[in-house]
């Protein structure tokens, strides 16, 4: 798969949680000035998930109504050898429209999803497990000013339990970063 569809795959999580409308698309890779990419380590990604995914990149999909930088590891087409699932974080930054985590947090789950609260990790944090086509977790977390929002997806053969732990313990590690 292209970086190009790799981020369109990305922004369809994306745009089913944070707008309906997107600001950009691209495959621009790398930024050094992306303040996503240094929130979660290789070897953090590498312990929690128990795979070998290597360094993220920074992509800029648009990030809707909050704003906001991501990084991506694994997903379909990144290294077919590999086939790992997609990791994803967005770092979001205080904005005109508010906390992200906590605009979220008043909103009802999507359909097939089960939302659980979690303790100890920034401010405000909760998940959101769901069971779709495409299974996948979210973890929104507000700490201090700033919003985090992990994703893991794409999980090929694995069930939707393995990613659980994985994204609740990358969002303990992201948190105090933001």
């Amino acid at each position: 798969m292209t970086p190009l569809l790799r981020s369109a795959a990305f922004t369809a999580v994306l745009s089913a949680t944070l707008s309906t409308g997107l600001v950009a698309q691209s495959d621009k890779r790398d930024t050094p000035t992306n303040p996503a990419c240094p929130l979660l380590t290789a070897q953090e990604l590498d312990t929690s998930t128990g795979l070998d995914y290597g360094p993220g990149g920074a992509i800029d999909v648009g990030q809707g109504i909050f704003g906001g930088a991501t990084c991506l590891w694994g997903g379909m087409g990144a290294d077919p050898a590999k086939d790992l699932p997609q990791i994803g974080v967005v770092f979001i930054p205080p904005g005109s429209r508010g906390s992200h985590t906590e605009f979220y947090r008043g909103r009802t789950p999507e359909a097939g999803c089960t939302r659980e609260m979690l303790r100890g990790v920034g401010d405000i944090a909760f998940v959101d497990s769901c069971e779709k086509a495409q299974a996948g977790v979210r973890v929104y977390v507000k700490t201090g000013r700033n919003d985090v929002f992990l994703v893991v997806d794409q999980l090929q053969k694995r069930p939707l339990s393995w990613a659980r732990p994985v994204a609740v313990a990358l969002a303990k590690a992201a948190a105090p970063r933001a």
